[in-house]
């Protein structure tokens, strides 16, 4: 009996030793992941990364001068327009979010060069269209 005993106590010291490996496995899959995750949103804020200008303004379907200055994507997260300051989140690689805008809604990212956003200025319906601009390096000049 006491063998019988030993071999319980080792199979159950097994299966417990083969849990916390599986266990263990699953916790180094899901850290491996959100380290992917992250990188992929780094990615995706780098190649967004840039100053953008208003480029048309539309209230209730007509146009409006844009006065609006650039709108700067940084690749830390962060975002500054209208003396706003804050944290900007990519969601679905679609949509741009600023975190502390008190006047934007959701930001449609059409493609790496423009971004619209519609929202709402009291009962009047606003769409303004962001295009992204390329600055030359120091040093550089077109003429």
């Amino acid at each position: 009996m006491p063998t019988m005993l030993k071999a319980k106590r080792l199979a159950l010291i097994a299966g417990a030793a083969f849990a916390l490996l599986l266990a263990g496995s699953h916790t180094v899959q899901a850290q491996t992941q959100s380290k992917e995750k992250a990188l992929e949103a780094a990615q995706e804020r780098g190649r967004l990364a840039g100053k953008y200008r208003c480029v048309s303004l539309e209230m209730e379907g007509k146009s409006a001068p844009c006065g609006s200055p650039p709108l700067v994507l940084n690749e830390d997260g962060s975002y500054q327009i209208w003396g706003e300051e804050g944290s900007y989140e990519l969601v679905q690689g679609r949509w741009l979010v600023l975190e502390h805008s008190q006047r934007r809604g959701l930001g449609q990212i059409v493609n790496t060069r423009e971004i619209v956003f519609e929202y709402r200025v009291g009962d009047k319906k606003c769409k303004v269209t962001f295009q992204r601009t390329f600055e030359l390096p120091p040093g550089y000049s077109l003429s």
